[in-house]
């Protein structure tokens, strides 16, 4: 399986701000294609969404220059 990589651009924040985040119109179309198919909520499925990439992918720590 393939894995989605980020690359650290910043130290990661520890403290959390809120649960609110913003995501482009194409995610957002994508999630409520998704709530339209199943039933299921919008907060729902972005949930698992992210949690599943979450557990896929990796997190790369490169040197910077």
């Amino acid at each position: 399986m393939e894995k989605l990589i980020f690359p650290v651009a910043r130290k990661p924040r520890t403290k959390v701000r809120s649960t609110a985040i913003r995501v482009s119109p194409e995610a957002y179309n994508a999630v409520e294609a998704l709530s339209a198919k199943t039933g299921l909520s919008n907060s729902y499925i972005a949930s698992q969404l992210i949690l599943f990439a979450y557990e896929h992918c990796d997190v790369s720590y490169t040197e910077e220059d």
